[in-house]
């Protein structure tokens, strides 16, 4: 069994939660907020709509994280919401492709403005780790059953958001 203090955890910085994400599923700092606001203002220049916080503090949205991942030859996929996860969950344990998981969940709410938080979920020596960034350290989910179970609450209570990320296939 790994030791939680050899996996790679990033502590929340400002809304920089998509960064600390990606980088949990690269088990090292492969991301940069500087690269994250180039992809955004990139997409923002093509698309004439904002990808990223007004402010210099993060808050990507998905289409970030996806051209983030294709730098790296990996592949951003949306889990559908009527798909068992205890299917699911039990295919990605087979799938030597899969870097981890992705949620993006409602964190807060005001006069009606909902703030999304991003999590990278990654299996690591058969064991599947929340490397939430606001979290003090990395959890280890008991099991599989565990996980799917803290999935399927987040979903109902946060309004969650499920995508794996894979090493792309050539």
């Amino acid at each position: 069994m790994i030791m939680k203090s050899t996996v790679y955890h990033e502590r929340q910085q400002w809304r920089f939660c998509g960064v600390h994400a990606l980088n949990a599923l690269a088990q090292g700092p492969a991301f940069s907020s500087e690269i994250m606001d180039d992809i955004a203002a990139k997409l923002s220049h093509s698309t004439g709509l904002s990808h990223k916080s007004w402010f210099p503090i993060g808050n990507y949205d998905v289409n970030v994280l996806e051209l983030a991942c294709v730098s790296q030859g990996w592949e951003l996929s949306w889990i559908d919401q009527r798909v068992d996860l205890s299917e699911q969950i039990s295919r990605f344990e087979l799938q030597e492709s899969l870097l981890g998981l992705v949620l993006n969940l409602e964190s807060w709410k005001v006069f009606g403005m909902t703030g999304n938080h991003w999590i990278g979920i990654k299996r690591i020596s058969e064991c599947w780790w929340d490397l939430d960034s606001k979290l003090e350290e990395p959890f280890m989910f008991e099991d599989s059953k565990a996980l799917v179970d803290w999935l399927v609450k987040m979903r109902l209570e946060r309004k969650a958001k499920l995508f794996s990320v894979s090493v792309k296939s050539v």
